[in-house]
């Protein structure tokens, strides 16, 4: 019996707002002819910056199975269901260097049940944890590293990072491709058979104001 898994995304301001990058999503799924059960999408902010991705973790809180995507995975293969977890399991980070930055990645996440907790324990004193981790994967790494199961099989996830630092040729062996902040990328030519087309222009020129890169 194939398993049942919900979808959640979280689809905000500034950067990822717009309905393409879902729908991008979505595609990759199509693709491999995987339906999720429920798309679960966080649209309306909340907090600033990374901290409305906590916000899942209250929304998808059932006793259901769930998968959780970045909107810059650029790849998704048809092995995904492999990742599914009752364990809330988060990418090991080893395409940087920690404990300078953390050993959490949480651009892929699985888990079934309810881990609102997580959610709870940073809205009780969101300006702290906020200014002292800067970032959601530092205070998941540095408050609930116990309720979490590192993936450290790379066959999980490819970084763009990697590919930066080791100047290597892109690998496509990993169940998922994640350009993290060089996504830019993902609409040069390489990546044109992997995503959703037409591209809309907000889109594209967003992405190019941001990173101050050309439409080339």
């Amino acid at each position: 019996m194939e398993l049942m898994f919900d979808l959640c995304l979280v689809s905000t301001p500034p950067h990822y707002d717009h309905p393409w990058w879902v729908d991008n999503i979505l595609y990759q799924f199509d693709r491999i002819n995987i339906k999720p059960d429920n798309v679960h999408v966080i649209r309306n902010p909340v907090h600033s910056k990374y901290w409305n991705k906590l916000a899942v973790f209250d929304l998808c809180k059932d006793d259901r199975q769930y998968l959780f995507l970045d909107l810059d995975t650029i790849i998704v293969k048809d092995n995904v269901l492999d990742w599914l977890s009752n364990d809330l399991s988060i990418l090991f980070n080893w395409w940087n260097s920690w404990p300078a930055t953390t050993s959490v990645n949480s651009s892929v996440m699985s888990w079934r049940g309810d881990y609102s907790y997580i959610y709870k324990q940073y809205l009780e004193d969101e300006e702290f944890y906020t200014t002292t981790c800067f970032h959601d994967d530092l205070y998941l790494g540095k408050y609930f590293s116990k309720d979490l199961k590192l993936i450290q099989d790379r066959s999980c996830a490819y970084s763009y990072y990697w590919r930066k630092k080791s100047a290597m040729k892109i690998e496509y062996d990993s169940t998922f491709v994640l350009l993290n902040s060089g996504v830019w990328n993902m609409f040069k030519k390489e990546w044109k058979d992997y995503i959703l087309h037409p591209i809309p222009d907000k889109v594209l020129e967003k992405v190019h104001a941001r990173f101050k890169t050309t439409n080339s």
